[in-house]
C-alpha cells in the first residue's frame, strides 16, 4: 500500500523538491525468489521484501542490499481449516502448511519458530510445509486441499469468515515485527543520491498518511489496485 501511495500521491513533488525529473516505475513480483532474482540481476535497484530474503541478498551482493525504511508492523497468522489443531503436536505427517517460500521466506522462519518453540526441534513441521503465493493458498486452504497457512492480510482475516480457526500468531513467537522493509542497492544511492532522498521522502510521506487514517488508506488502496476484496480486510489488524 505504501508503495502504491508514494508513486501515486507523493513522488512528483518529492522529485520536484530534490531537483530530479526521474520517473517511478513498480513492478509487482511474484514471491521473494522472484524479487531476488531481480535485485540480483540489477534489473530493480530497490524492493520492498522480507528481512529473511534482505540479509541473503545482503549476503549475495557483498553488502550492497540495504534497508532504508520498514514498513507497517504485521501480525501473520497461522490459520487452519482443521478444528482439530490447538499446537503444533496436533499437525498430522500428511497435512500441509503453507508458506510464500521454503525455508527462507519470513512465514517459514515463522514455521520454525513455532515448531521449536513446540516441539523442540526447528525442523520438525519442515516436512509439512509447501511453497505457495498468499492468493493460491488462500484458495487452497478454503477448497481443504491443504491444512494450514501463513497468512496476512487482507486473507488472514477473509480465512475467519468460514470456520476456520488462527492457531498461531508471530507477534507471539517474535514479538511485534516488520513484515517486510524497502532494500536499496547502496552503490545505486551513492551514485544515484538525489533519487534515494526522493523515495525516501516520498515513502515516509506515504506511510506517514497511511497510519492517519487506516479506513482513508484502505479506500484508496482498494480503488486504485480495483481489489475486489472488502476494504475492512486490509483495516481489522
Amino acid at each position: 500500500m505504501g508503495m502504491i501511495a508514494m508513486q501515486k500521491m507523493f513522488w512528483d513533488a518529492a522529485a520536484k523538491k530534490n531537483g530530479i525529473e526521474t520517473k517511478l516505475s513498480l513492478n509487482k513480483v511474484g514471491g521473494p525468489s522472484a524479487a531476488a532474482d531481480r535485485v540480483l540481476s540489477g534489473a530493480n535497484q530497490g524492493m520492498t521484501i522480507s528481512y529473511p530474503l534482505i540479509i541473503r541478498l545482503n549476503e549475495k551482493t557483498n553488502g550492497d542490499t540495504k534497508i532504508m525504511l520498514g514498513n507497517a508492523l504485521v501480525n501473520m497468522q497461522l490459520n487452519t481449516n482443521d478444528p482439530g489443531i490447538k499446537s503444533a503436536k496436533d499437525v498430522k505427517e500428511d497435512q500441509k502448511i503453507a508458506v510464500t517460500t521454503l525455508i527462507t521466506s519470513i512465514q517459514a522462519v515463522a514455521s520454525r519458530k513455532w515448531a521449536q518453540k513446540q516441539l523442540g526441534d526447528y525442523k520438525a513441521l519442515d516436512k509439512n510445509t509447501v511453497q505457495m503465493s498468499h492468493p493460491d493458498a488462500f484458495a487452497a486452504l478454503m477448497a481443504k486441499k491443504i491444512t494450514a497457512h501463513w497468512a496476512t492480510p487482507p486473507f488472514a482475516q477473509m480465512e475467519l469468515e468460514g470456520k476456520n480457526t488462527t492457531v498461531a500468531k508471530s507477534f507471539d513467537l517474535f514479538g511485534p515485527h516488520h513484515l517486510t522493509a524497502l532494500a536499496m542497492s547502496e552503490r545505486y544511492c551513492k551514485t544515484n543520491p538525489k533519487t534515494c532522498q526522493t523515495v525516501f521522502d516520498a515513502y515516509s510521506q506515504a506511510n506517514t498518511w497511511i497510519n492517519a487514517d487506516f479506513n482513508r488508506a484502505a479506500d484508496f488502496f482498494k480503488i486504485s489496485m480495483a481489489i475486489a476484496e472488502d476494504k475492512d480486510d486490509y483495516v481489522e489488524q
